[in-house]
């Protein structure tokens, strides 16, 4: 397989993946699914592949990442001017974002439910919170925030919870403020 011809197979797989989670959650897709709604073959599957918690895994680190695309730090600015950046920026796409971030929470909700789901989540914890696009950013930009990352996660976790709950995000812009103060 040439690497663009690669490519694009894995990635309709994982967008294939990705429409039938948000149409028949994730817990009613099987491979063979996947393989029929993408127009593939199980050989180009298993060739990107392991099997489903595999492509599972990719598609949600694939959301996370275009989830958050759309941040960049600005190298002029302070850590804190950065991160207080990016919450705000946050709060307005999210919005925008539900089908994204949505997706997000579905897999969270189900690393709840189900062990097979909790070991997945395990598995891609540094992937989440230290090898995303914005966190590997922040880590050339501002070398020593590693520690800081976890919090920010946890932190994007809550101001997503709470923006799709509240319509006015004033109140929440000041408890940012106080939180970015309080921990950088």
């Amino acid at each position: 397989m040439t690497s663009k011809k690669a490519y694009e197979t894995k990635r309709r797989i994982i967008e294939s993946t990705r429409q039938l989670i948000a149409s028949k959650g994730i817990e009613n897709i099987s491979v063979n699914q996947i393989i029929q709604h993408a127009k593939s073959s199980k050989g180009s599957f298993y060739y990107h592949f392991g099997g489903l918690d595999e492509v599972l895994k990719e598609t949600f680190l694939s959301v996370l990442n275009e989830s958050l695309e759309p941040f960049s730090l600005d190298s002029t600015k302070s850590l804190k001017a950065n991160v207080k950046a990016y919450f705000y920026e946050l709060i307005q796409t999210a919005n925008e974002k539900k089908e994204e971030y949505g997706l997000l929470f579905l897999f969270i909700s189900k690393s709840f439910q189900e062990p097979r789901y909790t070991r997945l989540f395990q598995d891609m914890r540094q992937q989440i919170i230290e090898e995303n696009i914005l966190s590997t950013e922040l880590l050339a930009t501002y070398p020593n925030t590693r520690d800081l990352l976890p919090i920010l996660d946890m932190m994007t976790l809550g101001v997503l919870v709470h923006t799709n709950l509240e319509k006015d995000h004033t109140q929440m812009l000041t408890k940012i403020d106080y939180w970015i103060e309080s921990i950088i």
